[in-house]
């Protein structure tokens, strides 16, 4: 038997997925061609996003609670609202949804992929286990934040890339953001960003950003980000565009082109298109 990486039982483990099963399905479903493409990969055609033997049912089950919530309660209003202003409450789910997709993060991160950890990282993760096994109710110093995003302009975010509105809508990341000034977690779904702190040392700065332990509101304000977070997105396009330019073979250009030409329909339909529209006009569209 393997052992469930969140309670520690030796037991069987389900696959879990690192990022939600209902993001892949809202990526597919409004996209040009009905896949999905990783950003190092771009030549391979997917179906669903990662997922790995990590949890037991019974902790899988935890987590497909709290997305649920999520998805119906924040996500789905979010993306099909029909206007800037929204104002969407929440209760003690939404934080028990941030800190799952951020321990999923950071444990993909160093355990998986092997980054380099270290004891911060590792007390990080170890209090998180303890909340979201309901342990203990509090995060203390480790708090969830949750910024939606809006379409913008390039000059707004003061980036060189003008690509920004398309990375915002249409792709997944994570990450562990590392400074002088200290650590956070980075999780990009479309359209929101999901940051962790660790360490970081100006953290109150973000409170704007800060999910309530119990219940509040997600409105229509002027979220704060750290400053690193401007330099680490336009590293970012840079580098997407990059990778489409010079990684992306003609073989899976041209069969790109061909999905679209047979279903012309749902390429006028996708929001694969209104991103890249917003990322020329950002001023013309809501989502």
């Amino acid at each position: 038997m393997d052992q469930c990486r969140l309670c520690k039982k030796r037991i069987m483990l389900e696959e879990s997925h690192i990022i939600p099963k209902f993001i892949a399905k809202w990526l597919k479903k409004n996209s040009a061609t009905d896949y999905l493409r990783f950003m190092d990969t771009p030549n391979i055609r997917r179906q669903d996003l990662v997922k790995i033997k990590l949890l037991c049912k019974a902790c899988e089950d935890l987590f497909s609670d709290e997305e649920s919530y999520f998805a119906e309660k924040i996500f789905h209003p979010y993306m099909n609202r029909k206007s800037h202003n929204y104002n969407f409450s929440y209760n003690h789910q939404l934080i028990r949804f941030c800190s799952s997709i951020s321990w999923r993060a950071i444990v993909y991160l160093t355990e998986i992929l092997k980054n380099e950890t270290n004891p911060e990282i590792e007390k990080y993760k170890s209090k998180l286990e303890k909340f979201l096994l309901r342990d203990i109710s509090n995060l203390d110093q480790y708090e969830q934040h949750i910024i939606p995003l809006e379409r913008v302009s390039q000059s707004e975010l003061n980036i060189k890339h003008s690509n920004i509105n398309f990375y915002f809508n249409r792709y997944i990341h994570i990450d562990l953001l590392s400074s002088e000034n200290g650590m956070l977690i980075y999780v990009k779904l479309p359209n929101f960003i999901i940051l962790s702190n660790i360490n970081y040392k100006y953290i109150n700065k973000l409170r704007g950003s800060r999910v309530s332990l119990k219940e509040g509101n997600l409105l229509n304000k002027e979220y704060l980000l750290p400053m690193e977070i401007y330099e680490y997105l336009d590293e970012k396009l840079g580098r997407i565009k990059a990778n489409l330019n010079t990684s992306m073979s003609e073989t899976q250009r041209e069969k790109i082109l061909e999905t679209i030409k047979r279903n012309p329909n749902r390429f006028e339909e996708s929001l694969t298109l209104k991103a890249m529209e917003a990322d020329l006009y950002p001023y013309h569209f809501i989502k």
